[in-house]
C-alpha cells in the first residue's frame, strides 16, 4: 500500500476561490466574529490563507504592532510547556519581546529554558513534556518534569500566561497513553483555577508533518495526530481553555507539510497565539 503510485501524490480538484475585494476580516457571511477566547463555537473552517496572512473564521483574530506586544506581556511570566513545536513559539515570541536568554545551571535540550526582557519584564520559560520522547540520543530522564505537576506548582494570576502543547511525541504511541496524559492536565488546569481563576491557559494543537519513510506512515501519521487533536478538544474543551487550533493552516499552506512548520507559518501561530492571551 505505501508503494503505491497515489501515496503523496497531490489531488486535483476543480474548486474556485472568489476573494471580495472589499471583505471585512472580521466579519463572515454578515455575521461578526467572536473575540478569541475559550469555548469558541464550532465552524465549518477554521480560516485560509490570503496574502500570506492566516485569516481566522473562528474568531477576531489580529496581527498586533510590537507595542502592543509589549503592552499585552509587561510584568508577566509566560510558561511554554511541550514538545520541540511548542519550542518553536518559545524561541519566536523571546525574540518578539527582545527577551535576554538566561543561561540556567540545569539547562538542557529539553529544558528549562528563560529569557527575559528586564526593562518591560517580561519573562518567557519554556520546559519540555516528560516521556514519551522519541529521540535517537541519550538524555537525563530525571530532568524531566510532569506537565500537571509543573502547573500545580504555578502560582498564577492576571500576570501568568501558560501555554501548552503535547502530541508529536504521542503519536506512536496508544490513544490511552494521550488521554491519561491529558486528564491528568485537565485537572491540574482545574486547581489552577480554583487558586487563580484569571490565569490564561492556551492550548497549541497538532500540526501535518512530513513523512519520510514507511516508519513515519505507521508510526506517525497525520491521521493519529488528526485524533490527538480531536481528544484534546473532547478532554479539555468544556474548560477555561483557549485551544489555539493551527490543524487547517498547516492543511493548506503552501510550504511542505513539515513537523516544524517555517517561520513565516509560526508567525502567523504567534498572531493568533496574541488574540488570544491579548
Amino acid at each position: 500500500m505505501f508503494c503505491s503510485s497515489l501515496v503523496n501524490q497531490e489531488v486535483l480538484n476543480n474548486i474556485k476561490v472568489i476573494v471580495t475585494a472589499n471583505r471585512n476580516k472580521n466579519r463572515v457571511t454578515d455575521r461578526s466574529l467572536p473575540h478569541c477566547g475559550p469555548s469558541l463555537p464550532e465552524t465549518k473552517s477554521e480560516g485560509y490563507w490570503y496574502g500570506g496572512q492566516w485569516h481566522s473564521t473562528r474568531c477576531c483574530s489580529r496581527t498586533p504592532q510590537l507595542p502592543d506586544v509589549y503592552k499585552c506581556f509587561e510584568n508577566k511570566t509566560i510558561f511554554l510547556q511541550g514538545d520541540s513545536t511548542v519550542r518553536q513559539w518559545y524561541l519566536f515570541l523571546s525574540d518578539l519581546v527582545n527577551g535576554t536568554s538566561i543561561k540556567l545551571p540545569s539547562r538542557t535540550s529539553e529544558g528549562p529554558e528563560m529569557a527575559v526582557n528586564f526593562v518591560k519584564n517580561i519573562t518567557v520559560r519554556f520546559r519540555f513534556h516528560h516521556l514519551p520522547i522519541n529521540r535517537p540520543y541519550l538524555f537525563k530522564a530525571g530532568r524531566l518534569h510532569c506537565v500537571a505537576d509543573e502547573i500545580d506548582m504555578i502560582a498564577g494570576g492576571r500576570d501568568t500566561v501558560i501555554v501548552l502543547g503535547l502530541w508529536a511525541h504521542f503519536a506512536a504511541e496508544s490513544i490511552d497513553t494521550f488521554r491519561s496524559r491529558l486528564y491528568g492536565i485537565r485537572h491540574a488546569i482545574i486547581r489552577l483555577h480554583r487558586r487563580s481563576p484569571e490565569t490564561k491557559v492556551i492550548w497549541r494543537t497538532s500540526n501535518t508533518r512530513e513523512h519520510i519513510n514507511i516508519h513515519h506512515y505507521l508510526e506517525n501519521s497525520d491521521w493519529f495526530s488528526y485524533q490527538l487533536l480531536q481528544e484534546t478538544k473532547a478532554i479539555l474543551g468544556d474548560l477555561k481553555v483557549a485551544i489555539v487550533d493551527v490543524w487547517e493552516m498547516s492543511v493548506c499552506q503552501w510550504h511542505k507539510h513539515l513537523c516544524h512548520p517555517p517561520e513565516d507559518v509560526i508567525k502567523n501561530h504567534i498572531d493568533l497565539l496574541l488574540s488570544f492571551a491579548c
